[in-house]
């Protein structure tokens, strides 16, 4: 899989969500400052709700266009070969007869996508496979404990 349609792909995704994580900020700002949001008695806390719910819109965006930065710094530098895991690397897993593909980064764990039939996890060295991976090299198999038992992943390439 070509590393830098990959995270072309994953930069669109994070931008997508920082729209729409905007537009429901601006609602929830509106709904939160609106004169009919205004507290009718002690026990009226809507308005309260709202700005909560708008500062934590707010802090998301934040995190999102901090993610995206580093996405761009990675797509800058995607020809890059890597002999080990490390951020910025683009790896294919082998669990049993599956063929897993992962990109290792600094933040934005957790997202993925589909490609080409194929889908892309985003991992850090924050979870359990992205520390069970990082510094690993083709070749190596490495364990991972689960909620289902140990897993055994095999590193089959790594770009």
């Amino acid at each position: 899989m070509n590393k830098t349609v990959v995270l072309q792909k994953l930069i669109e995704q994070f931008e997508r969500e920082v729209f729409e994580q905007s537009q429901s900020a601006r609602s929830a700002h509106e709904a939160a400052t609106h004169e009919e949001s205004k507290a009718e008695d002690r026990h009226d806390t809507f308005a309260i709700e709202a700005s909560y719910l708008a500062q934590g819109q707010a802090n998301r965006i934040q995190e999102l266009e901090k993610v995206i930065q580093e996405f761009r710094a990675y797509l800058e530098r995607s020809s890059q070969a890597y002999n080990r895991v490390a951020e910025g690397a683009l790896i294919t897993l082998r669990l049993g007869t599956r063929t897993l593909l992962t990109f290792f980064a600094k933040s934005g764990g957790g997202s993925s996508l589909r490609l080409d039939g194929s889908e892309v996890s985003v991992v850090t060295s924050e979870s359990p496979l992205g520390d069970a991976l990082l510094d690993a090299s083709k070749g190596d198999e490495i364990e991972v404990e689960s909620k289902n038992g140990l897993r055994t992943y095999h590193v089959v390439a790594i770009s």
